[in-house]
């Protein structure tokens, strides 16, 4: 597994809050990164604009709240699938310290319960 692979987790789902232009809309994460994310949401976002999520992390890891910036967005697909949900992918370029370190305990926590499952023998 390359570092890019070990940093990034996907799939998953967190649900999270998103303020963008002032409105604040729920929406699910569905891969997260120390340098972004992928925030699943029907409620269309140009490339470009910036939005702040509000991220509760599982494991007593706490709540973070980032901002990010639209890379490219998945909104004019009509045949739109779990691999190819619609929604936007989003950099991190301010990532706070705590929010880091939060980020990386949590796929780091990911990683370990992974390996977990998969030394457990079959049933």
């Amino acid at each position: 597994m390359d570092k890019r692979q070990k940093s990034r987790i996907q799939p998953l789902v967190i649900r999270t809050k998103f303020t963008h232009r002032k409105a604040k809309k729920p929406g699910y994460l569905t891969n997260l990164s120390e340098t972004g994310a992928f925030l699943a949401t029907k409620d269309p976002i140009p490339v470009g604009d910036r939005v702040s999520l509000e991220i509760t992390l599982p494991w007593q890891i706490g709540e973070i709240t980032v901002e990010g910036t639209v890379e490219w967005a998945n909104f004019d697909d009509p045949e739109s699938t779990p691999d190819h949900p619609l929604g936007v992918g989003l950099s991190f370029a301010d990532l706070p310290a705590i929010a880091r370190q939060k980020i990386t305990a949590f796929i780091r926590r990911f990683h370990e319960l992974v390996a977990q499952l998969e030394d457990m023998p079959a049933r």
